[in-house]
């Protein structure tokens, strides 16, 4: 048997101390991510003039961001305080 949210669940959620800045800080949290594939797709696309390569690309990287996000995520579950893994988990994403 399946149960699915209702608007009055958020709600409820969101009535919790603390938790309307924690939804809006993961909501910026998360544009960098959102912003790198729409950059990829952009940027390839201009330089190769063909969306489907753009595509493949930007899909690509994504991928590899999730999957580098499991690997970070077990990381820091194993060392505990996560400032070490996070740094370079900032440093292989920058460069």
């Amino acid at each position: 048997m399946s149960h699915s949210a209702r608007l009055a669940d958020y709600r409820a959620a969101l009535r919790t101390p603390g938790a309307p800045l924690a939804a809006v800080g993961a909501l910026f949290a998360r544009l960098p991510i959102a912003m790198l594939g729409l950059s990829l797709l952009l940027y390839v696309q201009r330089e190769t003039g063909s969306f489907a390569v753009a595509g493949l690309i930007s899909a690509g990287a994504l991928t590899g961001v999730a999957s580098g996000s499991v690997v970070q995520g077990r990381v820091m579950d194993r060392r505990g305080r996560p400032t070490v893994p996070l740094l370079v988990a900032a440093g292989l994403f920058a460069v």
